[in-house]
């Protein structure tokens, strides 16, 4: 049987960053300490963008570091404000076996007239990032889709 996580969070986007060896690093090194978690978007022509999602009571910490490393070393890079978003994470052990779970997250998501931010895939789970406002709406959406137990 399929489960469904939901967690409130904050976005928090770097963009204009040089698609460069080492940029990353620098980023996230200064980042270490701070628990963070991020998605690389695809670069878009010579730059790429990060977005970092957190918990809503490290967003000060991390917009502090991250002006840091931009006046210290990137000041072309761009931070926007924090923006609120959900994260929802369909776990199914039959993932893997079974081909088109991607799709059907996807179809149910767009069917419900909300955009996907961000979305990752790993192993027997499937991550979505949209705005917090879509929550109830997404939230239905997946549940009907799979019959979860709402």
């Amino acid at each position: 049987q399929p489960g469904l996580a939901i967690q409130k969070l904050r976005m928090i986007r770097i963009s204009n960053i040089p698609n460069e060896p080492g940029i990353a690093g620098k980023i996230f090194g200064a980042l270490s300490k701070i628990n963070v978690e991020s998605s690389v978007q695809a670069p878009a022509e010579k730059k790429a963008e990060i977005s970092i999602l957190c918990l809503p009571g490290l967003v000060n910490n991390i917009l502090s570091v991250l002006k840091e490393v931009k006046s210290e070393s990137l000041p072309d890079i761009e931070i926007t404000e924090p923006v609120s978003v959900a994260e929802l994470t369909l776990v199914d052990p039959l993932m893997r076996e079974y081909p088109g779970y991607l799709g059907r997250v996807c179809r149910a998501i767009g069917e419900a007239g909300v955009n996907i931010e961000s979305i990752s895939s790993p192993g027997i789970t499937i991550a979505v990032v949209i705005q917090e406002e879509d929550l109830v709406k997404v939230a239905r959406a997946l549940a009907e889709e799979f019959q979860l137990i709402a």
